[in-house]
């Protein structure tokens, strides 16, 4: 399938297969590659997925990204286009939109490697539309639970959308909290290493310490392992 030039997808629109994406560390995408639509020139974020090769949990977050994705219609949200399985229901495709300037933490290496901080305009703008994003998902009982900078992606005229929802969290109005621990820890708030019931808050905290990195190049809660790390986020001991 990852060989042919087009591509025809669920909705029997036809996709050009533009260039393959490399450097994949997941094994169970077999094709990761940028198709593009001939009627609107418009480029889209292909994959397919060997269902075989995830794992359980590995398979509940994908089903979990996509069914949140479904719900979900922002400007500043990377938008699924269209995701359906193979007729031998062996492998999951996958059509999202794609962001062709990289993610955040790309921009953030680069920036600390040359030692040249962000412009504050700049970050003014990407951190408002965040919080747009922010403000919609929560607005629907979504909790994201891993915003940092490589899910962040940098779209065309510095246009920023959120990504990554495999871990992301649909709780009802009658349950506004939960406990489980799914963040990446650099990027987690207090309540959630300390094992206490959470909720939108936690989202904030990432983007605090998200756009702290941005404007400073440096990661505010620094240690020598993760246990350092932990103790340091826990009494909010800050470099």
């Amino acid at each position: 399938m990852g060989c042919t030039k087009s591509i025809q997808a669920k909705n029997n629109e036809i996709y050009h297969k533009v260039r393959t994406l490399g450097n994949n560390k997941n094994i169970a995408i077999c094709h990761n590659f940028i198709i593009r639509s001939p009627k609107t020139m418009e480029e889209f974020a292909f994959k397919i997925i060997k269902v075989s090769k995830l794992s359980e949990k590995e398979k509940k977050k994908v089903i979990n990204k996509i069914e949140i994705l479904k719900k979900i219609d922002h400007p500043n949200i990377i938008t699924l286009n269209n995701a359906y399985y193979s007729s031998d229901n062996k492998y999951l495709n996958v059509i999202t939109e794609y962001a062709d300037g990289g993610d955040l933490q790309i921009q953030l290496d680069e920036h600390k490697e040359k030692k040249v901080y962000f412009d504050g305009n700049l970050l003014l703008n990407w951190f408002t539309q965040i919080c747009f994003a922010l403000l919609f998902i929560h607005g629907k009982k979504i909790i994201h639970r891993n915003i940092k900078p490589s899910n962040i992606f940098l779209m065309k005229q510095n246009f920023v959308k959120l990504g990554d929802f495999e871990v992301a969290k649909n709780v009802s109005s009658t349950l506004s909290h939960t406990n489980t621990i799914v963040t990446t820890l650099e990027y987690s708030a207090p309540e959630i290493l300390n094992n206490q019931k959470y909720s939108f808050e936690v989202d904030i905290w990432s983007l605090g310490v998200t756009f702290y990195q941005l404007i400073t190049l440096n990661y505010p809660f620094e240690g020598d392992d993760n246990n350092e790390i932990e103790k340091n986020i826990k009494e909010r001991k800050i470099k």
